[in-house]
């Protein structure tokens, strides 16, 4: 397993969704976000404007090659982009119902000389039952019965299990709604507006604005892994909103295992290409000292020989950000050490 097999590059994007047509082209990219799961994002992208990783899943890399789950508007921003390096220019829509999901994102994108409506989350247009034109978001909310979708709405991929939350424990409870998807997604159409992503009305979109000035960009880390082998394992850990999680029934967690083998008593990643999820080493001795900074904080710790750091010593808020960055210093040298990582990405999934 190597890089090319690992890992979705920019180019591979593009020649996997271009075609001399524009339906052809979103369509596409709907075959791109079958494979994506709709449940917690890893991080709320609204709450790491202070870390090193900035909105890490509006990054289309991150988001691709590490996890490939999320929320609408993980998968609004992704589409978004799929759609700036076709060409193709797009606009966010709100939806909002009182009586059913609450709020649900969506987008249009403008071909053909129109605006047209899509839905990334449940990868569906409208069309006009004569003709058979992609309708726009105005069009749908102006027709009575004269409507097809490209496919059968299925709502259940909006199913989130969980109780924990008033918010989404509303999916959970409510489930009369979903045995009438159609009737049911329709009254999302009730209250829409367009978003205005430009307008700092909130924090994250103050800096956002200030720093990227773009909500949907890709950056790209490294992806140099010779150094090291790559092995499978059997471990699924993954994350919602900042904390480790195992996989559920709603999603299951790809793992990796980075091996390197050393003699040094120093490890320091910078920009690994997954987030991280534990460290273990290697030594001769049963015990050492060690100091460790991760995302910018300093911990000194006695570590037990081939033990997981994280898991073992339960440092607190630890995955509030993602772990890309990781420097260690013991008072002993090792042989080897392994990374934890989580690679739930488009081509991870693939193989």
């Amino acid at each position: 397993m190597n890089n090319k097999q690992l890992i979705l590059d920019k180019k591979e994007l593009i020649r996997i969704t271009k075609s001399n047509s524009k339906l052809k082209i979103i369509n596409n990219i709907f075959k791109i976000l079958e494979s994506f799961t709709h449940t917690y994002p890893p991080f709320d992208f609204r709450n790491l404007i202070k870390g090193d990783y900035k909105f890490e899943t509006l990054n289309t890399f991150h988001l691709l090659n590490s996890y490939m789950y999320g929320s609408c508007h993980e998968f609004v921003f992704l589409t978004g982009y799929l759609l700036k390096i076709n060409k193709i220019k797009f606009r966010v829509i709100r939806l909002e119902s009182k009586t059913n999901f609450r709020s649900h994102w969506s987008l249009e994108a403008y071909f053909n000389k129109k605006w047209n409506y899509l839905d990334p989350t449940l990868c569906i247009y409208f069309l006009d039952n004569d003709s058979k034109k992609i309708l726009s978001l105005s069009e749908i909310k102006g027709k009575k019965g004269n409507l097809i979708t490209n496919k059968p709405i299925n709502l259940r991929k909006l199913v989130r299990y969980e109780k924990d939350q008033i918010n989404h424990g509303f999916y959970y409870k409510n489930v009369y709604i979903f045995n009438n998807s159609k009737k049911n997604y329709m009254k999302f159409f009730n209250h829409t507006e367009i978003v205005d992503l430009k307008k700092n009305d909130y924090a994250y979109k103050k800096i956002l604005n200030k720093k990227i000035n773009n909500y949907c960009y890709y950056n790209e880390l490294n992806t140099n892994f010779n150094y090291f082998k790559i092995k499978k394992t059997n471990y699924s850990y993954g994350f919602k909103f900042g904390k480790k999680i195992f996989s559920n029934k709603k999603i299951s967690f790809n793992n990796l295992i980075f091996e390197k083998k050393i003699i040094s008593n120093r490890i320091n990643l910078n920009n690994f290409t997954f987030p991280i999820i534990d460290i273990r080493i290697f030594f001769n001795s049963e015990n050492v000292f060690a100091k460790l900074y991760i995302n910018k904080k300093s911990i000194k710790i006695k570590i037990k020989n081939k033990s997981w750091i994280f898991n073992s010593y339960k440092i607190k808020n630890i995955y509030s950000q993602p772990i890309r960055n990781f420097f260690l210093k013991s008072s002993k040298n090792f042989f080897k050490y392994e990374i934890l990582v989580l690679s739930n990405g488009f081509n991870s999934l693939k193989h």
